[in-house]
């Protein structure tokens, strides 16, 4: 997380740590987000050179001095891809990953950390129950809070499936 914009990622853990990294050396979101784009664009090469378990999902978000609003960014390329999605959210509350590109109703603009971990847990139960293999929801739950004046990041639950995630991925155990 910078100052001014927060770094949020999921999916193979060296990738968004590249990803964190260039975010770094920024100071707002829109000096970053030129940097952003090339980052994405050089884990796509990497994966069309022969990196083939190489995916990301991350996104940016922060009050943009240009546009004079919160901004959202993301990128995303799943597995069986090999060029990265570029896409931005209106201003609100999201919930990420949605499966094959579904379009879920707007969040409310206010809900408690309880009512957003039920949420969570909820997704979680219908992708397994479902058997979307192209979705992986686990490990920690987090919360991401960006007003005008700070940003706050913080953890606000497990999934159920944490210990066995953390126990056989070895870069949880960092």
């Amino acid at each position: 997380m910078c100052d001014s914009f927060a770094i949020v990622t999921r999916g193979i853990v060296r990738a968004g740590n590249a990803v964190k990294a260039i975010a770094e050396g920024f100071s707002d979101i829109d000096s970053a987000k030129p940097a952003l784009d090339r980052i994405h664009d050089l884990i796509a090469g990497a994966k069309r050179s022969g990196d083939d378990i190489l995916n990301i999902d991350s996104a940016a978000i922060g009050f943009s001095k240009e546009i004079g609003d919160f901004v959202a960014y993301r990128w995303e390329m799943k597995e069986d891809q090999t060029s990265v999605n570029f896409s931005s959210f209106p201003r609100g509350m999201h919930l990420a990953p949605v499966m094959h590109g579904a379009t879920l109703p707007p969040l409310p603009p206010e809900l408690s950390d309880e009512q957003i971990v039920k949420i969570a847990l909820a997704q979680h139960t219908t992708v397994k129950r479902m058997g979307f293999s192209s979705v992986c929801i686990g490990g920690e739950m987090h919360l991401t809070e960006l007003t005008r004046t700070g940003i706050v990041q913080r953890t606000i639950g497990q999934y159920p499936d944490y210990a066995e995630m953390r126990d056989t991925i070895p870069t949880l155990k960092d």
